[in-house]
């Protein structure tokens, strides 16, 4: 009806794509995005070194490669003013419905950051832009209508991996908090030691700590991951 199922000609090198509604976005591994359809077409000028988009009812989000968000499209309840300052953003939900019955729609946003927290912002008329005081260590999120959701990762999930025949402890971090990397040959309480260069700052998402000292070592090693105060 708008054309959003006319697909713009020569639209290549696509590597992420979004809609929602009457309109879409399509991510370009130059950075750059194209919009068509009705309504958030318009993509601001310029817009560069994107890496991830996001389509809420009437309004769109950018991730740039620098942390930054980038906001455009209806804007009634501040859905597309990003917060001032928002810097270190990992991920980006748009999320909005007419439930309302006005000419704009209920918009809201999200924005994870590499330290685990989320901002939210725009409509909040149920509490979807409110984020819970204890929410914490997130790793994914989501914007609907009405409401936001949150995945949350507490536990230290990590993997192994073997690099010259040295283990090589794969864990995911979050920025602002350091860790510990520690092994012991028996699993008794007082026989962890830190392996050496196992204290680490979170980088999300993912951080790699080698157990130089094990290429020698036969005998069986565990391993512990802990967050360090």
């Amino acid at each position: 009806m708008y054309g959003e199922t006319n697909v713009p000609a020569g639209l290549s090198n696509v590597t992420a794509i979004a809609a929602r509604q009457d309109y879409n976005l399509a991510l370009k591994s130059d950075g750059t995005v194209t919009g068509w359809g009705y309504s958030q077409t318009p993509v601001p000028a310029g817009l560069s070194n994107v890496v991830a988009i996001s389509v809420g009812y009437h309004h769109s989000l950018a991730l740039k490669r620098d942390g930054t968000v980038v906001g455009w499209g209806a804007n009634g309840y501040g859905q597309t003013t990003v917060p001032a300052g928002l810097s270190n953003v990992v991920a980006i939900a748009a999320g909005g419905t007419d439930f309302a019955g006005t000419a704009d729609s209920v918009g809201h946003s999200l924005a994870l950051k590499s330290d685990g927290t989320v901002i939210g912002w725009g409509a909040n008329n149920v509490g979807q832009a409110t984020t819970p005081a204890a929410l914490s260590d997130v790793v994914a999120i989501a914007a609907g209508g009405g409401q936001s959701l949150a995945v949350t990762l507490r536990s230290r999930t990590a993997r192994i991996e073997l690099s010259n025949h040295s283990p090589v402890i794969r864990f995911r971090t979050f920025s602002g908090h350091k860790y510990s990397v520690e092994y012991s040959p028996d699993l008794g309480p007082g026989s962890w030691v830190a392996l050496p260069g196992g204290d680490v700052q979170g980088n999300w998402p993912e951080v790699l700590v080698t157990d130089t000292n094990a290429a020698a070592d036969a005998d069986t090693r565990f391993y512990r991951i802990k967050q360090l105060p």
